[in-house]
């Protein structure tokens, strides 16, 4: 089991693993560029935030900053 599948399961993992610490950095990234989106770019705000959290509902939308995740009404 690799240290990306106990961390998942929320099993004791090596949080100093490459791999992972390699995926922290890019999360890192993706979460600084959504921040230098302007506000009133919400298509694109709504894109990037898709690309950092995959399991957003499509009929959501994400607001504000820090992002809230709310249901569209």
């Amino acid at each position: 089991m690799t240290e990306h599948e106990k961390q998942q399961a929320g099993m004791v993992y090596n949080a100093v693993e490459p791999e992972l610490i390699k995926d922290l950095y890019a999360c890192h990234d993706l979460c600084w560029e959504y921040n230098q989106i302007r506000p009133a770019n919400v298509k694109e705000r709504n894109e990037k935030i898709r690309v950092v959290v995959k399991d957003i509902p499509s009929n959501s939308v994400a607001v504000g900053n820090p992002a809230k995740v709310v249901k569209k009404i």
